[in-house]
């Protein structure tokens, strides 16, 4: 599951990392001096228990745009399946944001060859959403 809330712009230190939380941050894409105002959270939850556990944020200063979130998708699921975490479907609001970042082929190609190269058997993730 993912998506992005609207936060209100707060500073804070943090003395573990030595940083001032509260700027644009998106992990392995970096950060930047623009305040961050909305935060872009994924989260994780069980099929067959009842689990639901927060995995990541990214601080942004802006909406993300589905470019950015496609290469942040595609970092969570890596690290999920690197650690042993099956991905088995994605939800979200489906905004517009969401849908280009989700709908266009080579992303979906992306997602779903991820999910191949994990034991998935999807082999035509586009005929599945034939008719949306």
């Amino acid at each position: 599951m993912f998506d992005e809330i609207s936060l209100k712009k707060h500073f804070d230190y943090n003395p573990k990392e030595d940083v001032i939380d509260g700027y644009q941050d998106h992990g392995a894409q970096g950060r930047s001096p623009n305040v961050a105002s909305y935060a872009l959270v994924f989260m994780v939850a069980g099929i067959r228990k009842t689990v639901k556990q927060p995995i990541a944020h990214f601080f942004s200063s802006g909406f993300s745009t589905a470019d950015r979130l496609a290469v942040l998708l595609k970092e969570i699921l890596q690290q999920c399946f690197a650690s042993g975490i099956n991905i088995y479907a994605t939800v979200c609001d489906m905004d517009g944001v969401n849908r280009r970042a989700l709908f266009s082929q080579d992303h979906l190609e992306l997602f779903f060859g991820l999910i191949r190269q994990h034991g998935g058997r999807n082999n035509n993730p586009t005929e599945q959403f034939r008719g949306i």
